[in-house]
């Protein structure tokens, strides 16, 4: 069986923030790591939905 090494990394964070976080992570039944991690793929795929709107709107700005 692979062994999965994954990457640490030490944030800090405003206490209204880290407050929030925990109680989405005790909601959940979840760890905060993983809430964290959660949440940063909604950010990246947020991200690259509005950069792929922003490329498709200056294509189309292009055109006209």
């Amino acid at each position: 069986m692979e062994e999965r090494n994954m990457p640490r990394f030490t944030m800090t964070l405003p206490k209204v923030t880290y407050n929030r976080i925990t109680a989405m992570a005790s909601q959940c039944n979840d760890s905060m790591s993983n809430i964290m991690n959660q949440l940063i793929e909604i950010g990246m795929e947020h991200a690259d939905q509005n950069r792929a709107f922003r490329h498709a709107e200056q294509h189309c700005h292009q055109l006209s």
